[in-house]
């Protein structure tokens, strides 16, 4: 019995030296990696205001293409200029260029002065004139299955804000998952509509597991827009 009684003293003891250690270096992986109260805000992240450029250039042009509205094509293909300026990658990845944007725009009025004259301005519009955003964005091009879902493991930087943006140029509603490597998911976009978006800001370096679930029946393309350490492969 002293044996017994002594063995539950060291593995009180043993327990309580292990909670104690947990606590003195304080482990910051004991959790979601996820800072609740990081205040993400565009203004103020170059990142942020990247991606945000971006995903309303995308809605600019989805509503100028179903609205045969060459001024909303004409917009978009202003903020995508500036961004595809100072992003290569997302510019050759993405494809549907700017001047792909204007001329669409410029086949829906071919005899307007006024939108002639708004296309010709956005061609000579200097991209120098946007505030700076490489922020390190970078863009992948994948295919999903009807009713499937695709996943990526990405590694973003702790303490600074993480952005995983997916778009695709059809009417298929995509939702957007983002998991740590504990399984905790850490944020969800599940809005109807063709593109969703995650942002939040990790509390150490980590690796993510991003899952893209396609609720359409179509197999479609689509683009991931992130800011990870690097994409694989």
């Amino acid at each position: 019995m002293a044996i017994v009684r002594s063995l539950a003293v060291l593995a009180t003891c043993l327990s309580l030296f292990v909670g104690a250690s947990v606590t003195v270096f304080g482990d910051p992986r004991l959790g979601p990696n996820i800072d609740p109260s990081a205040k993400l805000d565009a203004e103020d992240s170059p990142l942020l205001s990247a991606v945000g450029r971006m995903a309303l250039s995308d809605r600019l042009a989805a509503y100028g293409d179903n609205a045969a509205d060459p001024v909303a094509l004409a917009l978009a293909a202003k903020i995508r200029k500036g961004v595809e300026a100072q992003l290569p990658n997302v510019r050759d990845v993405r494809g549907d260029s700017f001047t792909e944007l204007l001329d669409r725009a410029q086949r829906l009025a071919p005899s307007d002065p006024t939108i002639s004259a708004l296309i010709a301005d956005v061609r000579s519009y200097r991209s120098r004139d946007l505030p700076m955003l490489s922020a390190g964005v970078k863009a992948l091009r994948s295919m999903i299955l009807g009713n499937g879902q695709d996943r990526i493991e990405l590694t973003f930087r702790g303490a600074e804000p993480a952005v995983v943006y997916v778009h695709v140029n059809a009417d298929i509603d995509l939702d957007l998952y983002v998991y740590d490597e504990y399984n905790n998911l850490v944020c969800a976009d599940e809005s109807v509509g063709s593109e969703a978006v995650c942002r939040w800001r990790p509390r150490w370096t980590g690796s993510f597991l991003v899952e893209v679930r396609n609720k359409n029946d179509s197999r479609v393309e689509y683009v991931l827009t992130a800011n990870p350490v690097a994409l694989p492969g």
